[in-house]
C-alpha cells in the first residue's frame, strides 16, 4: 500500500506525481484474474501471439474472467 495515496485519499485530496507502489485497484480476490486477462490481451496485441493454454490453480474467477471478458 502506498502511504502517500492512502493519506491523501482519506482527506479526499488528489495525489501528486510520485513513485507509487500501488499497481492495482480493486479487491485482492480479483487481482490474479485481472492480471491474467491483461497479459492475455497484451500477448495478442503487442507480441502477436494467442495464448492457447493457461496453467493455474482451480480459480473459477480467473476462468470466468478470461472466458467472458476476452474478445478475440
Amino acid at each position: 500500500m502506498c502511504k502517500i495515496c492512502n493519506l491523501l485519499e482519506s482527506k479526499e485530496l488528489p495525489a501528486p506525481a510520485h513513485v507509487c507502489v500501488r499497481n492495482y485497484k480493486g479487491i485482492s480476490k480479483g487481482m490474479e484474474a485481472t492480471m491474467a486477462l491483461e497479459l492475455t490481451i497484451q500477448a495478442k496485441h503487442q507480441h502477436r501471439f494467442i495464448v492457447g493454454f493457461i496453467v493455474a490453480d482451480d480459480d473459477s474467477l480467473m476462468r470466468a474472467t478470461l472466458k467472458h471478458s476476452y474478445k478475440h
